[in-house]
């Protein structure tokens, strides 16, 4: 290791490991705290790096271990939120784009079909139902992310007709006028 760089701040502080190394072995490292390792380090010591795929997420000298800033935690349940959000927008584009196409002549005399607001409905729903399974997929794992995830799609589901109810029952016609 070359040096550190140790900078407490009360709004942004840098804990900086500078490294020498392999062509694999980053040049810089954000340790994420000064505790318990690279404090102690002096430029010349030689450290052990632990990389995974891209990420440097350890530092050690002899028996002293430190964890690094840098480690893939969250990105896998980020990414899986993101491949479920998407294709609900992309589904539901198709689906308007398609019936919209095949029925131009029908839809311009009629105007367009209440299905299209509700599947907008619907995949509007299944994409915010993403937060909700992200910040669980955050404290557990992918799998019961994707299960959060498909459990509130039939929520989403029934709230958006029993919307469509309330919005078409005879609650919702216009009083009849008085003489």
């Amino acid at each position: 290791m070359t040096r550190t760089v140790i900078k407490e701040q009360a709004k942004s502080s840098q804990y900086t490991l500078y490294l020498n190394g392999p062509t694999q072995v980053p040049h810089s490292i954000d340790m994420g705290a000064s505790e318990p390792l690279l404090k102690r380090l002096r430029p010349g010591d030689n450290v052990t790096v632990t990389l995974w795929r891209d990420y440097a997420t350890a530092v050690r000298q002899g028996k002293i271990s430190q964890e690094t800033a840098d480690t893939p935690q969250g990105e896998p349940a980020f990414v899986c939120a993101l491949a479920l959000a998407v294709p609900s927008g992309g589904a539901y584009g198709l689906y308007a784009g398609g019936t919209a196409l095949t029925r131009a002549r029908r839809h311009a005399v009629q105007g367009l079909p209440a299905t299209l607001v509700t599947r907008g409905k619907e995949a509007a729903g299944a994409a915010l139902c993403t937060l909700p399974a992200l910040v669980v997929g955050d404290f557990t794992n992918v799998p019961v992310m994707l299960m959060v995830w498909l459990g509130l799609l039939p929520l989403v589901r029934w709230v958006v007709h029993r919307q469509q109810q309330r919005s078409t029952g005879r609650h919702a016609r216009p009083p009849a006028p008085t003489a």
